[in-house]
């Protein structure tokens, strides 16, 4: 009896510990250790659905979120958030450009009250908007400095060709959304 007792436990112990290796690690097993380099090559990201192109680093990933934007990620932080997502847990990687996409609502809002309307925590930093022209449309550019992280952030809003979105590049003063803003272009769609 004591026997078949043992080998129950045993068994037990070969379920628990088989459990334990198969459950989905915690967020803290997911290591962010510190961003990689920009490539000195870039590459071009375009978006069929935005009707919009812009260059970013060649080793840079893309990422669609749930709201719609579209972020940037060096390799390590792209694993980050990879392993996050594979676990269904939530962590902060580090700032990174973004490319905000929203509806413009009907009406002849000047652009910056756009800005305001669609990122209203904009004006708690003051920011003076300077008008510019991006691949021949009117747009805003203005920083500031992140709150929370001290970082210097750039940004770039612009209302598509069609009207119907406001598009708006945002991240750190960096190389990296400066190239982007730079290189932001609207093709022609193809046919």
């Amino acid at each position: 009896m004591a026997h078949t007792h043992r080998r129950g436990w045993q068994r037990l112990g070969v379920w628990v510990g088989a459990a334990i290796a198969l459950a989905p690690l915690p967020a803290w097993a997911c290591q962010l250790g510190a961003p990689a380099a920009a490539s000195a090559e870039s590459r071009l990201f375009r978006s069929d659905r935005y009707g919009l192109s812009l260059e970013i680093p060649a080793n840079y990933r893309s990422v669609l979120r749930n709201s719609g934007d579209i972020s940037f990620h060096d390799p390590v932080s792209f694993a980050y958030v990879q392993c996050l997502a594979s676990r269904g847990r939530y962590g902060r990687p580090p700032v990174h450009p973004v490319l905000e996409v929203s509806p413009v609502a009907p009406g002849n809002l000047a652009l910056v009250e756009l800005v305001r309307r669609r990122r209203p925590w904009v004006d708690f930093y003051q920011p003076t908007f300077e008008s510019v022209t991006v691949a021949g449309l009117a747009g805003v550019r203005y920083e500031y400095v992140q709150e929370i992280t001290g970082i210097p952030m750039v940004n770039l809003s612009v209302v598509s060709p069609d009207g119907r979105q406001l598009i708006t590049v945002s991240g750190p003063a960096d190389g990296v959304t400066e190239q982007a803003i730079a290189s932001l272009q609207f093709p022609a769609p193809s046919d």
